[in-house]
């Protein structure tokens, strides 16, 4: 069988020893000065299992989370956020956005100096208190319960966060800004249509010229995003009012430079259902994919390729000079790098993998080159 595009095979070397210490421990180890604030966290739901059981869920995936912050509280980027043009006509123009030239304006004068906040060193017990009180108030008192059981709500409401942004109180923000929809007979699709007008989110080129992660109080302020942007704001507003939500994403296109994202929402049926910014929600995709992965909060790569229609193969290669169970990532040419898009393990000399992508989705998918 054939197969569309360009790939490669790189060997990863990692290893991993848990010496049979638990995840929890390991995560309240690496907190080391703010282990205090976890435990407290902890013992607040001592007495409630299914509250513990996500605050464990939290605590033992937080290593790896961190925040994406400017150095100087009078960085010039974020000075520039707060004055941000709203009108900007031809704003997917690199040479007519205005957003483009003023942060282009401000790289030639300043380095985007930022810091990587860790999570787990940084986080308080109060915060992690409230977003799981209130993450549970939203989900226990709708209607969402009868078809989100507690394994998807904690991957798809109970997170404090969707990507590197800043932490926040977005809960609150978002649902005084959407929670009045729920009185409402929409589906979660058309909720998130909803959203989608009233919260007034535009592309703009510019926004990928920002070197930091926009807040989700900030986005509800400018209304502009690069597409990251906007899939974040979409997801963190439906999590807000309750409903499961995340956010699907190609790391590297197969035929040219980039990536894309779009939303997903979890409806009464059970099925995830795709929402994209294009007319009526259409998630508008026009080139070759490799493959599709879901954000999860547990997991980095959530590989859910096979759930699109799609042409899918399985790649096979011969790798006799590797071990067993040594991770190997395949790429895909990405105009003038080699992207990883997948990692699988050797297993008997061999690495396979599985469900990639050979067609174009949702468009011209049935020539197999």
């Amino acid at each position: 069988m054939r197969v569309c595009g360009v790939y490669f095979v790189f060997v990863i070397l990692l290893s991993a020893c848990t010496n049979g210490v638990s995840h929890l421990d390991i995560a309240l180890q690496q907190a080391k000065h703010n282990k205090a604030e976890l435990e407290k966290v902890l013992k607040h739901f001592k007495h409630d299992s299914l509250k513990y059981r996500a605050a464990c869920f939290l605590i033992e995936n937080m290593p790896g989370k961190y925040s994406i912050l400017p150095y100087d509280s009078l960085d010039r980027y974020k000075n520039f956020l707060k004055i941000i043009p709203q009108n900007d006509p031809i704003s997917w123009d690199v040479r007519y956005s205005k957003i483009w030239h003023g942060f282009d304006s401000i790289s030639k004068r300043q380095l985007a100096g930022f810091s990587k906040i860790e999570d787990i060193k940084v986080i308080t017990g109060d915060y992690l208190i409230k977003n799981i009180e209130y993450s549970f108030k939203i989900w226990e008192n709708g209607q969402i319960k009868d078809y989100c059981s507690f394994d998807e709500f904690c991957h798809y409401i109970l997170p404090y966060r969707i990507d590197h942004e800043p932490l926040s109180d977005w809960r609150e923000e978002g649902f005084q800004k959407f929670g009045h929809l729920l009185d409402s007979l929409m589906s979660p699709r058309e909720l998130a249509l909803r959203i989608i007008k009233l919260g007034g989110m535009r592309y703009n080129i510019g926004m990928t010229k920002y070197p930091y992660k926009q807040s989700y109080a900030e986005m509800l302020q400018t209304r502009w995003g690069t597409c990251d942007d906007m899939a974040a704001f979409l997801a963190l507003s439906l999590r807000a009012i309750g409903i499961p939500a995340s956010i699907d994403y190609v790391p590297a296109w197969a035929n040219r430079s980039s990536s894309h994202c779009w939303n997903v929402v979890k409806d009464a049926t059970g099925d995830f259902i795709e929402v994209g910014y294009g007319p009526e929600g259409k998630n508008e995709v026009v080139y070759k994919i490799s493959k599709i992965y879901r954000k999860k909060y547990d997991i980095p790569l959530c590989d859910v390729t096979s759930e699109y229609a799609m042409p899918l193969s399985d790649l096979t290669f011969r790798v006799p000079s590797q071990k067993d169970k040594q991770l190997i990532s395949l790429c895909t040419f990405n105009n003038y790098d080699w992207v990883p898009v997948a990692l699988s393990k050797v297993m008997n000399g061999s690495v396979l993998f599985e469900s990639v992508g050979r067609g174009i989705l949702w468009g011209d998918n049935q020539e197999l080159i």
